[in-house]
């Protein structure tokens, strides 16, 4: 007989904060994955976002965030170099901070890259 490993999901939460944390209205992707992992996942979180990253060797290539209730968003910088966040190809912000933060309309899809002079 098998033993009964997972009471209530906690492997299923476990990963969810392995590769997205979302506490204190800041946003974190892919804060703890080791460094030979890759791959694409999605997740809701606090604020009424949908947030979607595709990643190689723990660390995201690109975060995309739909806004589901057009709240202010706020991302901590998974990069150590300068981003851009764009919507519809068209960027909306960009800088270096280690916060990045930018207004949402309600349906809206955001993408946050590293910027090309840094890839």
């Amino acid at each position: 007989a098998a033993p009964f490993l997972d009471a209530g999901g906690l492997s299923a939460a476990a990963v969810q904060q392995i590769l997205l944390q979302d506490h204190g209205g800041l946003i974190r992707v892919v804060p703890a994955a080791a460094a030979d992992w890759s791959g694409v996942f999605q997740f809701r979180t606090e604020g009424g976002f949908l947030v979607g990253a595709d990643f190689l060797g723990g660390r995201p290539r690109l975060v995309e965030i739909r806004s589901l209730e057009g709240r202010p968003c706020k991302v901590a910088n998974p990069w150590t170099n300068p981003w851009v966040v764009r919507e519809r190809g068209t960027v909306i912000a960009e800088g270096s901070q280690s916060q990045i933060a930018f207004a949402t309309q309600p349906g809206g899809v955001y993408v946050i890259e590293p910027s090309r002079s840094t890839r």
